[in-house]
């Protein structure tokens, strides 16, 4: 087994040898049920967080700074970045289908003017 595997590779790694037909002797199994389970102290600790989570409060704080420097008016509400950024697009959404439709309606009118006066 890989030294420098995480306990989540071993303990899959184990299983895969397993189904494999291959056994590993009870010392290494408990050792590697040991790792996994320091791990997850650690992680329920928040000794360390997830890169993830990281990622996902760049992305919120990105978020927000833009909202607060691009959108005028921004925030106008007690609310956080996503679901401002939630509002502002179903605003933006209800604008450009009410634009869409009179459009339609402008196109069907010219239409019928056009229609008309060829008669």
């Amino acid at each position: 087994m890989d030294d420098c595997a995480t306990p989540r590779e071993k303990a899959i790694d184990l299983m895969k040898h397993r189904d494999e037909g291959e056994f590993y002797n009870q010392g290494e199994i408990c050792e590697v049920l040991q790792d996994c389970v320091e791990e997850i102290h650690r992680w329920e600790s928040g000794q360390y967080a997830r890169q993830s989570d990281v990622n996902r409060i760049n992305q919120i704080d990105q978020l927000a700074n833009f909202i607060m420097a691009e959108v005028d008016g921004e925030p106008s509400e007690n609310e956080g970045a996503v679901e401002c950024a939630i509002r502002i697009m179903k605003e933006q959404k209800h604008t450009i289908d009410f634009l869409k439709e009179r459009r339609k309606i402008g196109q069907k009118n010219n239409r019928e003017k056009i229609f008309f006066n060829k008669r």
